[in-house]
């Protein structure tokens, strides 16, 4: 990843979770990964705007790994002796699936499932219990994975289109807006005084600062974040939006592959080019 897993973490001091006095907060916390997790396993309906064969192969594998994370966030519920409860408001926002294959790749899995993995990787160290590190864990270790697809298909489009930077930082900046909003809401009914909760405003702070890292490194971002003025920050975040509304209107819909598929680069790697086309079977 560009952004590395060490610089990823947040370190709570030692503090944890315990699942008796914290039974209902995590039920909360668990609940929204779960509507995370059940929103990601329709990311296969981004097969209809890959590009090529080789990232709608990684996109099948991937909506198989998400059902796997919804069944194993089940498994902490289980442990919880609890059951799952709607989502926030927000969480909807934040985990609406995008149509167009660049919001797709950069939104939705680089900066998105970027922030998810922060998340992740805090809570695994918040937990004493073995089950649910182990489970946070595996999770954790494969979204690395898609953060990665993520970002090298956002530098491969950048490259292609150094156009689309503008519309995708004001859409990356709704999500961080978003998130400050979502980490509010946390802190008014967070427990007074909470060993893991009370470092909430600081762990928002690291995500924030994580994610303009990834920013600068993926090249939509070309200065710190505090340095765009309120005008210049308002324009991209109505730019985001506003792109992606027009251009799904003028957006093919039909699936690229059937299309395309004689001119896929995965035909010359696994057969090798410049090999004889045989003739044309009698009719």
């Amino acid at each position: 990843m560009l952004v590395s897993r060490e610089e990823l973490r947040f370190d709570l001091g030692g503090a944890r979770f315990d699942l008796e006095r914290d039974r209902s907060l995590l039920t909360w916390i668990f609940s929204q990964s779960l509507f995370g997790e059940a929103t990601g396993c329709y990311c296969g309906a981004a097969l209809y705007t890959a590009p090529d064969i080789e990232s709608a192969t990684f996109l099948s594998r991937q909506a198989l790994e998400e059902f796997a994370h919804f069944h194993n966030f089940l498994r902490i519920f289980r442990i919880l002796g609890t059951r799952p409860r709607p989502p926030h408001p927000v969480m909807r926002f934040l985990t609406t699936h995008e149509k167009l294959w660049d919001h797709h790749v950069c939104l939705e899995m680089a900066v998105g499932e970027g922030l998810v993995l922060i998340a992740f990787d805090m809570l695994i160290e918040a937990f004493d219990d073995p089950d649910i590190k182990a489970i946070l864990q595996a999770i954790a270790d494969q979204e690395c994975g898609h953060v990665r697809f993520g970002e090298q298909q956002t530098l491969k489009l950048l490259r292609e289109r150094p156009r689309l930077r503008r519309q995708l930082l004001g859409r990356a900046l709704i999500s961080l807006a978003a998130m400050r909003l979502l980490g509010r809401h946390v802190q008014r009914w967070t427990p007074p005084g909470h060993p893991v909760m009370s470092r909430a405003p600081e762990f928002l702070e690291h995500a924030v600062r994580v994610t303009e890292m990834r920013l600068r490194r993926l090249g939509l971002l070309d200065r710190p974040l505090s340095e765009l003025g309120r005008l210049e920050r308002a324009g991209l975040m109505a730019l985001g939006p506003a792109a992606a509304f027009f251009r799904g209107l003028v957006t093919s819909r039909k699936p690229r592959i059937p299309r395309n598929y004689l001119q896929d680069p995965v035909i010359d790697r696994v057969l090798g080019a410049g090999r004889p086309t045989p003739g044309e079977p009698p009719a």
